[in-house]
C-alpha cells in the first residue's frame, strides 16, 4: 500500500504541472496516501462483510460512486442539498479532494483574460476555493478524518471477522486443526495428480494425432 500511491504521486505530480512548492507536493504525496489507506480500509470491510469474491465485487463499485457523487467532483459542496449532508460527510473522497484542492490553490494568483469580457483580469486561489464551496482552513481536518476513518474501517473489519462472520458449518473461523489441515492437503494432492493425468493425455492424444 506505501510504494503505491507515493510512485503515483511522485510520477503525476509534475506531468501535470501542479504547485511545484516543496511542501505543496509532500502534503500532496500525504493526502493520496491517506486517501488510498481509507480505500484500502473500507475494502477490507466490504471483504469482510461479503460472502465471496463476486458480491464484494458488486458492492465496491457501488459505494466508490456514492463517494464520488457527494466528495465534490460532480456536485458542488455548496449545492448539496440539507437532506443529504449527513451523506456528504460520509464520503472519504470529500476531504482527500478537499485537500487537494486547498493544497494547490491556496496562497496562488492567476492572471488572464476574461472569458465574457476579454478583458485582463485577476482570480486568486482562495476564489477558486470558495467557488468549489470548500475551505482553505479545513486540511488539518481533511487529513485528520481521513486518518480517522481508515483506522475505524480497519478495526471494524476485524470485529467482523473476529465476532461475526461464522465458518461454514456456522461456527466461528478458527485456525485449521492438524487432522483438517492433512484432509486439505490430501484434497489438493489428488486435485493436482488429476489435473496432471488429464494434460498428460491431451498430450499423448495430441502427439498420436501428428503422428
Amino acid at each position: 500500500m506505501t510504494l503505491v500511491p507515493i510512485v503515483f504521486g511522485c510520477v503525476s505530480y509534475w506531468i501535470v504541472g501542479l504547485n511545484p512548492a516543496a511542501d505543496r507536493f509532500l502534503l500532496f504525496l500525504l493526502t493520496i496516501y491517506l486517501t488510498t489507506f481509507v480505500a484500502e480500509s473500507l475494502g477490507l470491510v466490504i471483504a469482510a462483510i461479503a460472502p465471496n469474491a463476486a458480491v464484494a465485487n458488486g458492492i465496491a463499485p457501488l459505494l466508490l460512486v456514492f463517494f464520488l457523487l457527494f466528495g465534490g467532483f460532480y456536485i458542488n459542496n455548496a449545492n448539496i442539498s440539507i437532506a443529504f449532508v449527513v451523506l456528504e460527510y460520509w464520503s472519504f473522497i470529500k476531504y482527500g479532494y478537499g485537500a487537494l484542492v486547498v493544497n494547490e490553490f491556496a496562497g496562488r494568483t492567476f492572471v488572464g483574460n476574461d472569458p465574457v469580457t476579454n478583458m485582463p483580469s485577476t482570480l486568486t486561489g482562495e476564489q477558486v476555493i470558495r467557488q468549489l464551496g470548500m475551505d482553505s482552513n479545513n486540511v488539518t481536518r481533511d487529513l485528520v478524518v481521513l486518518l480517522a476513518m481508515g483506522i475505524v474501517y480497519r478495526f471494524l473489519a476485524y470485529a467482523i471477522l473476529r465476532f461475526l462472520r461464522k465458518g461454514p458449518r456456522g461456527g466461528d473461523l478458527l485456525p485449521l486443526s492438524d487432522t483438517d489441515a492433512s484432509e486439505f492437503a490430501a484434497r489438493e494432492d489428488k486435485r493436482l495428480t488429476l489435473e496432471a493425468a488429464q494434460a498428460q493425455r491431451r498430450t499423448d492424444a495430441a502427439k498420436r494425432k501428428d503422428a
